[in-house]
């Protein structure tokens, strides 16, 4: 497989991936029949405002940046679904995502929250990243990364590993 970077889509061509074309105020209302109007012309604007990337698997929003006064940075969240909207988890994918997004040199995590945090709509998975150089306290402080043939040796298996595309 060779990796489609994700490119920044024009808010003027989005559509909506079930219904095909552009969703309107209408179609939020009818989704969610308890809304009014006003906070359906509010959320359609809100989409619209939103920064989204895709490719040929995936669609990516940064949903928000926020100060968190504990880390002291800004951190940006990305909502990562698959276009067919079916589970990921494919890790090199995730990380191939934020590379083309906010860069090699961002770490982000996903986060298992607290049950009272809980995040879980449609399988879209949630990563928060951090400014550019700053590195989290824990994880690995060296790169490795193993052929399918090094892994083979401790009886591990790992699919051929294909560098992320610098050009």
């Amino acid at each position: 497989m060779v990796w489609q970077r994700m490119k920044l889509v024009d808010p003027k061509n989005r559509i909506h991936w079930q219904l095909g074309r552009k969703a309107t105020w209408r179609d939020y209302m009818e989704w969610f029949p308890k809304l009014s109007k006003s906070d359906a012309k509010k959320m359609v604007r809100e989409y619209d405002s939103q920064v989204m990337y895709n490719n040929d698997l995936y669609n990516c929003q940064i949903v928000s940046v926020k100060y968190n006064e504990g880390v002291g940075a800004t951190i940006t969240e990305l909502a990562i679904t698959r276009r067919d909207r079916k589970p990921i988890h494919d890790w090199r994918h995730l990380q191939y995502i934020k590379n083309d997004i906010l860069g090699t040199d961002v770490e982000a995590i996903e986060l298992y929250p607290d049950e009272d945090r809980l995040l879980d709509t449609a399988n879209t998975y949630w990563l928060y990243a951090f400014p550019k150089g700053y590195q989290l306290p824990f994880g690995s402080f060296e790169r490795k990364v193993a052929t399918t043939a090094e892994a083979s040796v401790t009886g591990a298996v790992q699919r051929e590993f294909e560098p992320y595309p610098t050009e």
